[in-house]
């Protein structure tokens, strides 16, 4: 009963609390701190629209409340499409007073460039000393350097000087028997070229034999390479920046909203809501139900049903047709309260064959307790 009375008090004075304190809220200004964080999570004002909300705060500067909301736009985004209608936040109504340009926000794009370039040079190997190790980059907005690929060199022969030579040759011819040119060949071949009878040059050896040096010459052609042209590659990261997004703040001046004149007539309401509700607490109180009737059925307890047992002439009638069909034996708990109200009382029990039997109560502090045998063995279900 206390518990109960106990939490339906609470309930009101909380409730008269809150009326309480909206009536006697001052009509001045509130004091409002320098700087209030009310956001800092990112969120977008509609599914179709890319404007981003950074940040809400409140400040005080001088005296003036302004309610300020950071946002990220695209570059080509309108800013005066950021400006929201009047709104009430705190005691305020805040209206929008001027659209501030924060930052441009660069985005910054990598990518991998490479480009070749072509030198020439009279030594073959002379390349290297052409090629710089590292050179500049800078086409379609990305800038970089690029580096040098040392195994993409490649070196061809660009310019040939074509010339002609003479080339010679002397045979030895022995054991002629006589001195004559037809006997000499009139062509031989050195290094692959087809050289020509020149000049022979007699000498008897003795006995009729002569001994011949045949001189030959040709005509040799060959070039040799004035100019190469060398080709390589550099390879490197560039990057371009771009005007990605802008943030943009918008300023919302803050004035005092005018409070109502003080209403008393909640108090009134809230009175007879609280007495209304302890009048109805003390009435479920004592209507409900505070013992139950287990019947003995097919070897259990069962619960049957919920009485009331009056405190003034405490009486349980088992003959009632609520009970279903009789038992042999019932069992009967009374709740702790129930009991210490009937402590030392006689409960008058009308059983199925019209007796009437009493049993004193005795209150153990958790209950009452007892068994009552309606039905002689044997009679009954």
């Amino acid at each position: 009963m206390k518990r109960i009375i106990t939490t339906l008090l609470a309930a009101a004075m909380l409730c008269s609390m809150g009326i309480a304190a909206y009536a006697a809220e001052p009509a001045g200004e509130s004091p409002v701190p320098s700087v209030v964080v009310l956001s800092e999570e990112p969120e977008t004002t509609a599914a179709e629209d890319p404007a981003v909300l950074r940040d809400v705060r409140l400040v005080n500067e001088n005296g003036q409340n302004l309610l300020i909301k950071t946002w990220e736009v695209p570059a080509d985004y309108d800013p005066e499409r950021l400006t929201e209608a009047d709104m009430e936040k705190g005691g305020y109504r805040y209206k929008k007073s001027y659209v501030m340009l924060i930052s441009e926000n660069n985005q910054v794009d990598t990518k991998l460039a490479s480009q070749t370039i072509t030198v020439t040079h009279q030594e073959k190997d002379g390349a290297a000393a052409r090629l710089l190790p590292l050179m500049d980059y800078d086409q379609d907005g990305y800038k970089g350097q690029l580096a040098l690929q040392s195994d993409s060199i490649y070196t061809e022969a660009a310019q040939k000087n074509n010339y002609a030579y003479t080339v010679t040759d002397t045979k030895e011819y022995t054991g002629l028997e006589r001195n004559d040119p037809y006997s000499i060949p009139k062509k031989t071949v050195k290094n692959g070229v087809t050289l020509e009878l020149a000049d022979i040059d007699w000498t008897p050896m003795g006995e009729g034999s002569y001994r011949a040096a045949a001189s030959y010459t040709g005509t040799a052609y060959g070039s040799n390479v004035t100019e190469y042209t060398s080709t390589a590659t550099y390879l490197g990261e560039v990057t371009k920046e771009t005007l990605g997004s802008v943030t943009y703040a918008v300023v919302y001046e803050g004035s005092p909203i005018p409070l109502p004149a003080p209403v008393y007539w909640p108090y009134g309401l809230a009175a007879v809501a609280l007495v209304g509700g302890i009048i109805a607490g003390v009435l479920l109180w004592k209507n409900r139900r505070n013992a139950k009737i287990y019947a003995l059925v097919d070897g259990e307890y069962r619960v049957v049903q919920k009485i009331r047992i009056s405190y003034i002439d405490p009486i349980i009638d088992l003959t009632a047709p609520s009970l279903g069909p009789a038992s042999r034996e019932y069992l009967i708990l009374i709740d702790r309260s129930a009991a210490k109200h009937l402590n030392n009382q006689f409960l008058r029990v009308i059983c199925a064959d019209g007796t009437v039997k009493e049993h004193r109560l005795v209150n153990n502090g958790y209950g009452c307790k007892l068994k009552v045998g309606s039905i002689p063995a044997g009679e009954g279900a």
